[in-house]
């Protein structure tokens, strides 16, 4: 068929035959193979300008919704530029810096001193500055102020599986990744 288009996008590593996710997904986010551990920067230092970034810069809104903690290497390629994809305190940062509409997962633990007493910063504090409505239970997304940017963080690390949500109640203040989509696409504009 004429029509058809056919693609092919190689997110191998610089540094391994075995590509972990920071430089896979910052090769999908930045077009550009880096190394392992690296996310959307070069070992030179070199940063590598995100589709993220490129959107905002010409007026669109950008959003992450994972079920993994938010600062976790797949999503953070997305808007880090870090050398170390275990640096999550400082990746929640960088977050700010790139200033998403909707960011919503798990990762609480490197956001906020109440949970981790050993973060440098309160980030959460941070994003609320910056005008962010922040929620931290599946039950506060019924009364989500649209109007604002969403920062929803539900657990300390990752959002727990789907099966032990179901089976387990002290687990019902994580929402379903489809929840979180949904308002997600709700809150484009």
């Amino acid at each position: 068929d004429p029509n058809t288009a056919v693609a092919y996008m190689g997110t191998a590593s610089l540094s391994s035959v075995v590509t972990d996710s920071a430089p896979a997904s910052a090769a999908w986010a930045t077009g550009v193979h880096t190394a392992n551990h690296f996310l959307s920067v070069l070992p030179n230092g070199k940063e590598l300008k995100t589709i993220s970034e490129i959107a905002k810069e010409n007026g669109y809104e950008v959003g992450f919704v994972t079920t993994t903690r938010v600062t976790h290497a797949t999503p953070a390629a997305w808007y880090s530029h870090n050398k170390d994809r275990d640096d999550e305190a400082n990746i929640a940062l960088e977050a700010l810096k790139l200033k998403p509409a909707v960011l919503m997962g798990g990762g609480l633990k490197y956001f906020s001193k109440d949970t981790n007493p050993k973060l440098p910063n309160d980030t959460l504090s941070d994003f609320k500055k910056e005008g962010y409505g922040v929620y931290t239970h599946k039950n506060q997304l019924k009364n989500i102020d649209y109007n604002k940017p969403i920062l929803g963080l539900f657990n300390k690390s990752h959002i727990d599986y789907y099966i032990d949500r179901l089976n387990d109640k002290k687990l019902e203040s994580q929402p379903s990744l489809a929840l979180m989509s949904a308002i997600a696409l709700k809150n484009s504009r």
